[in-house]
């Protein structure tokens, strides 16, 4: 016999519920009586939702008497949003001053000009570590579960790591980076408990020397991973790891163009190097690479370092043009980075020569040193493709805003 389910008269109606009454015939199964019911039953009455629903067995009459309720939802408001801040200063390594404000000698002596450097030694700038402005803050918000899907989830994982496009809790453009999100919820159907966490920090602006410099700068505002530590010998800094800069002086004393140490030594330093800026690089979803002038002079080496993964980036500026800015740099220049004419000529020959031979067989791009400087954001794109990068639109705009029109050394930038 097939299960019926009939409305009885006797409805209890308000204005905040409702009470219907139903007769179920066909079954002596109070489970089968209560899903029958449950089936049958609107699920909402005058916009109020099912509260409860109960049968009660009819004895003698092979029937059960049901009855559902309805009410308004428990409603409980979201917990208020909590938030916090905290602005312990970070620390960014640099080489050289903002400003010399005095020169003071011992007795009798004269103070050395080192042109702003910091840390000199007798073979190495080695810098400082400075504490800058660091403005860390989170905010935990409570968000209903049709909100949280996973296609919501998906959005803030594709943001992580990204940098605000417009002004945002009181930061301007590129000042705010989205550290990620982290959820959870205590119940099917639950609302979720999700915290934001940013940081904030102030952006910097200034002119740059070199147009290696310049493409270096616009590789590591594209996001390549050049090292933990860059400095450089140049007020603005040259986006030179401080590991690298090191490794390629114990190499190559400046200007010397006669290998310092054993050859297989050198292989196993940049080995370490490279293997070192892959791991870090590969946690932080990017690519390695590295600048330094005398990465010219190591095509064997670092290919052997590399592997398949070498590809270089060069900016080509005529030898002349390079040799005389070097000169410059000398003659301003009162300690191991001032050498003579004749030494300014011969290691800049040497290292076009030895670019030459690199870049013979590999992988690379050619930027044109003015093409750089007339029109960055076509250079920009052109890296972008060449390296296969995907960054922010942000991203690009500091890449293109970085680019100088000071005078540059034609050097190889390397990223592998």
């Amino acid at each position: 016999m097939a299960v019926t389910v009939q409305e009885r008269y006797g409805r209890r109606l308000s204005d905040e519920s409702a009470e219907l009454l139903y007769l179920i015939r066909g079954t002596s199964d109070d489970a089968v009586a209560r899903s029958s019911l449950s089936a049958a039953a609107p699920v909402t009455h005058d916009g109020l939702p099912i509260s409860n629903i109960e049968v009660e067995e009819l004895e003698g009459l092979d029937a059960y008497l049901g009855t559902v309720q309805y009410a308004p939802p428990d409603f409980e408001p979201p917990a208020e949003p909590s938030f916090s801040f905290d602005t312990s200063g970070g620390t960014q390594h640099i080489t050289q001053s903002l400003g010399t404000v005095g020169m003071y000698p011992a007795p009798g002596g004269n103070a050395p000009n080192f042109g702003g450097a910091i840390g000199v030694t007798q073979d190495s700038v080695e810098g400082v570590d400075i504490t800058i402005p660091v403005y860390t803050f989170s905010e935990t918000h409570y968000l209903s579960a049709g909100t949280v899907t996973n296609a919501y989830k998906g959005t803030l994982f594709n943001l992580t790591g990204k940098v605000n496009s417009g002004g945002f809790k009181g930061l301007a453009a590129g000042e705010c980076l989205f550290l990620g999100a982290s959820g959870s919820q205590r119940g099917v159907g639950e609302d979720w408990e999700i915290t934001f966490r940013f940081a904030g920090s102030p952006n910097k602006t200034g002119l740059h020397r070199s147009g290696s410099s310049a493409l270096a700068g616009v590789l590591h505002h594209l996001g390549v991973h050049l090292g933990n530590k860059l400095g450089g010998y140049e007020p603005a800094g040259g986006f030179e790891a401080v590991t690298l800069a090191h490794l390629c002086e114990r190499a190559y004393p400046f200007p010397a163009t006669e290998l310092a140490v054993p050859r297989p030594q050198l292989v196993r330093d940049l080995s370490s190097f490279v293997q070192e800026k892959r791991r870090e690089a590969h946690w932080k979803n990017t690519l390695a690479g590295g600048k330094y002038p005398h990465l010219c002079a190591m095509g064997g080496e670092l290919k052997e370092a590399c592997g398949d993964g070498l590809r270089l980036i060069h900016i080509n500026r005529p030898l002349d043009e390079s040799i005389a800015s070097l000169k410059k740099r000398s003659a301003r220049s009162n300690d191991w980075l001032r050498i003579t004419d004749e030494q300014a000529e011969a290691v800049q020959r040497w290292l076009w020569e030895r670019k030459a031979a690199l870049l013979e067989g590999v992988d690379h791009l050619t930027v044109e040193f003015d093409d750089l400087l007339s029109n960055p954001a076509e250079q920009v794109e052109r890296i972008i493709q060449y390296l296969n990068l995907t960054p922010s639109e942000d991203q690009i705009a500091r890449a293109i805003g970085h680019v100088a029109t000071a005078p540059c050394d034609a050097e190889a930038v390397a990223a592998a």
